[in-house]
């Protein structure tokens, strides 16, 4: 049974995935294949043929036999849908290869690739050419990963990541520095399309690509510069807190945005560990982007900690309160703008030291706090005093601010001799996260879970002690999703249900109220609706009389996947019985769903609304977990909520038989 891919992965858990040490032969795939047509009955080439001249062009582990037991490895004949292929079990008769033509044009245009006969990876042609293979995607599946990559100039190369997670950013990230490889780096970085499709102001897209400017020049730089990076370094796992959305905001974006911010991949050498540095992730799609160039961190001067740009609050224009009587600004007030504006045009780049980017975040807020200061109101004081502690804040999350801790610290305990003034509570919430943050990222694995039940204790007296609090919401439904994921139902519909009593207005109140009534579904009639991929309105009364399961589940969600062949197997199965599947598809739009539903032939419709995990195929029933499966008896009635499909392979039968 595999875990959930969880919503909040990023704090929740760290998935592993699997590097391999193969050797990549990017020429073999040429060798032979002309023999493989189909036209004339096909010749079946022998399993030393198929180990040893067809091998992955990109890093997978998979399962091939030591040479001397490739004698004991059958190849078959097989056929799918409308085309004729190859199977190649291994000495225990498992699976290990499988080469296709899918589409019927006599030529092999599928090499998919197996681990303890489950696929893991798969390399397509898709161009219909049967004179000549030309690979053209490359798919880690199942628990080789998510990635999705294509290569439109056929040089063995990702052109595009299309699905990819953070964390395997990370480690193609550490691939790119280790070989210095820039066509590796380039698609990893966020570019002025990628920003303008997340809807980004123009001015904070630019102020985000000039951390991946010059990038090939920079490449080189760091690696001349490094002594942690070595031919041997190995990539070990992605560190960072959970993932943040950034709500959407004039001047910003017209779209939340998601991101990881200060993310740190963990390397080895030998014996030895270090840390890359990624900065700030940005979510495009279904797809994830470094806004600034991967560096290792080796010393105070070596690397830049600078990223989180989307993240911190631009300077607003203040109002008629720091007008003089002519009708402008304030003089001081206006100096104080002008200088921060010409601070921000010269901000570093990403070829600055990390004692230049503490040198500009220490000088903008020495601005932002005589801002502060030079405020006639309350309600200004207090714009620019919420700034300046978002400021730091974001600062410190990306490393940037070497002082933010100690700074938020310094200014909870100024604040705590007024406890009932509003930001007392705003500076307390980030304070806690950031000290959450940062002793993560220093932590051994063992005592990661002692600091996230710290993080919680906090997180409950912060509710307890601030019930008015604007960030009071988040905090509970950070409790929530906690006892949530660990199937603690009672004490996550606590928190939930406080959510909704205290805070019904707030944008969480939906997901709480959605989660609550998925917590409460068992024995109760499911009341599914939304739009369906094929068109027209999902209708419960075509299940009618059937047992059904509900799966919640995108393209990019590696367990989903996982889970897909036994699904597939058990619906072809059971469906003469009265057994049928319904698919919610909580994909953001521009995901490749129709592609990934071809690719893998899955048989069964699916609602998907466009509206991601926001939307309200995702917010009816709380979803917070992938996959998500409900399992419906034939009266309409759920007998089971969130379930592994080794509990789907259990009940189905069982109610079948009802």
């Amino acid at each position: 049974m595999h875990a959930k891919q969880f919503v909040t992965e990023g704090w929740f858990m760290v998935r592993r995935l699997f590097v391999s040490r193969a050797v990549c032969y990017a020429g073999a795939f040429a060798l032979c294949l002309g023999s493989w047509g189909f036209a004339q009955k096909p010749v079946t080439p022998g399993a030393e043929t198929i180990l040893g001249g067809y091998r992955p062009a990109h890093a997978v582990d998979i399962d091939t036999p030591d040479k001397a037991d490739w004698g004991k490895c059958k190849v078959e004949l097989t056929t799918i849908g409308k085309g004729n292929g190859f199977v190649v079990t291994g000495p225990q008769g498992q699976v290990i290869r499988r080469f296709l033509d899918v589409d019927g044009n006599q030529s092999i245009d599928q090499y998919r690739y197996y681990k303890d006969g489950i696929e893991v990876y798969r390399e397509l042609d898709t161009t219909g050419n049967k004179a000549a293979v030309t690979i053209d995607q490359y798919r880690w599946l199942n628990t080789g990963g998510t990635r999705w990559g294509t290569d439109n100039n056929k040089d063995g190369i990702i052109d595009k990541w299309m699905v990819i997670s953070a964390e395997e950013v990370s480690m193609e990230a550490v691939r790119a520095l280790v070989t210095g490889d820039p066509r590796i780096l380039k698609p990893l970085l966020v570019t002025s399309e990628d920003l303008t499709a997340a809807g980004v102001d123009k001015t904070a897209a630019a102020n985000t690509l000039k951390g991946v400017a010059n990038a090939e020049r920079l490449l080189s730089d760091i690696r001349q510069q490094s002594k942690l990076l070595k031919p041997t370094t190995k990539w070990l796992q992605f560190n960072c807190s959970m993932p943040y959305m950034i709500p959407a905001e004039a001047g910003r974006s017209t779209q939340d945005l998601y991101a990881y911010e200060n993310a740190i991949a963990i390397v080895q050498n030998g014996t030895d560990t270090g840390s890359v540095h990624l900065g700030e992730i940005l979510r495009i799609g279904n797809a994830w982007r470094l806004t600034v160039m991967p560096r290792p961190v080796e010393g105070e001067d070596s690397f830049v900690a600078e990223g989180g740009s989307l993240f911190q609050h631009n300077a607003t224009p203040p109002t008629t309160a720091n007008a003089d009587t002519s009708g402008g600004l304030k003089p001081e007030v206006q100096e104080l703008l002008e200088a921060i504006q010409k601070l921000d045009q010269g901000q570093p780049g990403a070829g600055a030291t990390a004692a230049d980017v503490e040198k500009y975040h220490n000088a903008r807020f020495q601005y932002m706090a005589r801002l502060v200061e030079a405020s006639d109101t309350p309600d200004e004081k207090d714009s620019w005093r919420r700034q300046l502690i978002e400021g730091i804040f974001a600062a410190t999350q990306i490393g940037a601010y070497a002082n933010g801790l100690a700074e938020l610290t310094r200014m909870e305990t100024a604040y705590s001799k007024t406890p009932k003034d509003p930001i007392y509570p705003f500076i307390i919430f980030r304070r806690l996260l950031t000290a959450y943050s940062l002793d993560l990222q220093s932590a051994a694995e063992a005592d990661r879970q002692k600091i996230q039940e710290s993080l919680l204790k906090s997180l409950e007296e912060f509710a307890s002690q601030f019930p008015k609090a604007d960030d009071r919401p988040d905090a509970l439904l950070q409790l929530a999703i906690t006892h949530d994921l660990s199937a603690r139902a009672p004490e996550a519909a606590k928190w939930y249900q406080m959510i909704l009593a205290d805070h019904p207005e707030s944008r969480i109140a939906a997901r709480a109220k959605g989660s609550l009534a998925r917590l409460s579904l068992k024995g109760k009639k499911l009341g599914l609706t939304g739009p369906l991929l094929s068109g027209g309105a999902y209708d419960p009364g075509v299940h009618r009389g059937k047992v059904l399961v509900v799966t919640y589940w995108s393209t990019y969600c590696g367990p989903c996947t996982q889970d897909l062949p036994s699904l597939i197997e058990l619906y072809k199965a059971q469906q003469a019985s009265g057994f049928e599947v319904q698919g919610v598809c909580l994909d953001n739009p521009g995901g490749p769903i129709q592609e990934y539903l071809q690719q893998y032939k899955v048989p069964w419709s699916h609602i998907h609304d466009n509206g991601g995990m926001e939307g309200d195929a995702a917010l009816t029933y709380g979803i917070v977990a992938l996959p998500t499966m409900l399992i419906v008896d034939r009266t309409g009635v759920v007998v089971a909520i969130t379930t592994s499909m080794a509990d789907v392979k259990k009940l189905v039968p069982e109610l079948l038989k009802k």
